[in-house]
């Protein structure tokens, strides 16, 4: 039996084939639409639902779709597969725009998932990205030493998934800059200040974490997925746009604080294929790269998300 959810999704778009695409991939996850075709007739009023798919081009049809949503809606837009980085940060910048998808390759899952998470609540978890069956491994580590573990073995697992050696490297890169994340950003103490904000870099790799952190990975095909959280929640989409703007103005990319993270995280997207976080807030921040062997570009990823665990949607969609 398939699950259908009490959600009206606003469709709207530039073309009728792709408001008719659009139309059977939302339907396809069980939820109502109302579809409008192109902004020349947008209504004064606000439009009700509370989650909109969007695939417009012009800037100021954008401007003008944003006036006509409900300010607490979320919008997943959908952008053309040249568009710049920067033109995605900007879009992932506005209120309630958390989902950036690029209509190329297998847009229409990601589009797919995205929808689910949201409608669903059950937001952690790489398996949503692999086919079913799929076997998820799992990885826990306190310490730069057993960070340096985890990433020999997940490279090695690339490896025998055939990743090229170039992949492989992206790999160990975006390994290498959420695990630091994860053990040395993310901890902050009962009054919420970081822990290691006043630590020297070097000094921190002497050191453990005060809570776990775990990196879940999986390969199918051509998809390597891996997933690494930690046990804090405090990452903010405010933070990844100002990180991700300092680096695409270029201004200066490195951001030189001791707790600073910014490279990292302009590394993390521009190296895979989907770079989505799941915040728990004060629980747990997951963040999930995808990297695909048939995927040349790099430098702007294919989905770029940010999901807030909603328990009463959860707890009112359980899985099962």
């Amino acid at each position: 039996m398939k699950r259908t959810f009490d959600i009206r999704v606003l469709v709207l778009a530039d073309q009728q084939s792709e408001l008719n695409e659009l139309t059977e991939v939302v339907q396809g996850v069980g939820m109502e639409t109302d579809l409008v075709l192109g902004t020349d007739y947008l209504p004064s009023d606000r439009f009700p639902h509370g989650v909109a798919v969007v695939r417009v081009r012009s800037p100021q049809a954008l401007g003008r779709i944003s006036l006509c949503l409900r300010k607490d809606a979320i919008v997943v837009a959908l952008v053309d597969p040249d568009a710049h980085l920067a033109h995605r940060v900007d879009l992932f910048a506005r209120l309630g725009w958390d989902h950036i998808i690029s209509a190329e390759g297998n847009w229409k899952s990601i589009l797919g998932i995205t929808l689910w998470k949201v409608a669903s609540g059950h937001v952690f978890g790489i398996e949503k990205y692999m086919p079913q069956g799929t076997e998820i491994h799992l990885l826990r580590l306190t310490s730069y030493r057993g960070r340096s573990r985890a990433i020999d073995r997940i490279i090695s697992f690339a490896e025998q998934a055939r990743f090229r050696a170039s992949q492989r490297q992206s790999v160990a890169q975006v390994c290498e800059e959420l695990l630091m994340n994860a053990l040395y950003n993310a901890p902050v103490d009962n009054e919420g200040q970081k822990v290691f904000a006043e630590v020297e870099p070097k000094k921190r790799l002497e050191m453990k974490s005060p809570k776990p952190v775990s990196i879940r990975y999986a390969a199918s095909g051509d998809l390597l997925a891996l997933a690494v959280r930690d046990r804090f929640g405090t990452l903010r989409k405010e933070t990844v746009i100002q990180y991700l703007r300092k680096c695409l103005d270029g201004r200066d990319q490195i951001d030189r604080k001791t707790s600073g993270a910014g490279l990292g995280l302009y590394l993390v997207t521009s190296r895979s294929a989907l770079y989505v976080n799941n915040i728990a807030p004060g629980v747990a921040t997951e963040a999930v790269v995808v990297f695909d062997k048939r995927r040349r570009k790099t430098g702007t990823p294919a989905a770029l998300g940010f999901f807030l665990y909603d328990k009463e949607v959860s707890d009112s969609h359980p899985l099962g």
